[in-house]
């Protein structure tokens, strides 16, 4: 049974990362905010909406590059990135909806079947309706998961609530 899911070192829930950005971002951050203090400085006239548009348009720069720019990861590298927020990607090698067990979980396991399956994509009953038939849905593809990667019984893996975290490649 699946019931609660801890980080296997301190027996606690996995801490939050701090945010990495890609070297891209950056680079363009600094020269944004280079171009804003040449071309908007409020000494020189530049007005408070110039400024604005300017920061705003910053913001969604830096928001842009970071979600594109989460690399992905195969199923096997998974067990380095334990607590991490990433992309794990890998071949469907078995599926199984426990709708007898607590919480009705599906296990969609990459690369290997269980029991020895390398990575585990976890969708609890509770979010099942989301995803409809997941087992049927993912089986025999590839997919790319994102999200959280915990570690139950050593075996890396995402809790899945929203079928955005999971695409078909």
């Amino acid at each position: 049974m699946r019931l609660t899911r801890l980080n296997p070192e301190t027996q606690a829930p996995a801490l939050v990362h701090p945010i990495r950005f890609s070297p891209m971002a950056v680079v363009l951050s600094s020269l944004v905010l280079h171009l804003l203090q040449k071309y908007c400085p409020s000494d020189r006239g530049g007005t408070k909406a110039h400024r604005k548009v300017a920061t705003f348009s910053l913001l969604v720069l830096l928001w842009t590059t970071l979600a594109y720019a989460q690399s992905s990861i195969s199923a096997a590298d998974a067990r380095n990135h334990i607590g991490e927020d990433a992309t794990v990607c890998g071949q469907v090698a078995s599926t199984h909806y426990a709708a007898s067990s607590r919480g009705k979980p599906t296990f969609i396991n990459l690369e290997r079947p269980y029991p020895t399956q390398i990575f585990t994509v976890l969708v609890w009953g509770s979010d099942r309706p989301k995803f409809g038939s997941p087992e049927v849905t993912y089986s025999g593809k590839r997919i790319c998961v994102s999200g959280r990667i915990s570690s139950y019984r050593g075996v890396p893996e995402v809790i899945a609530q929203d079928p955005g975290q999971i695409r078909i490649q």
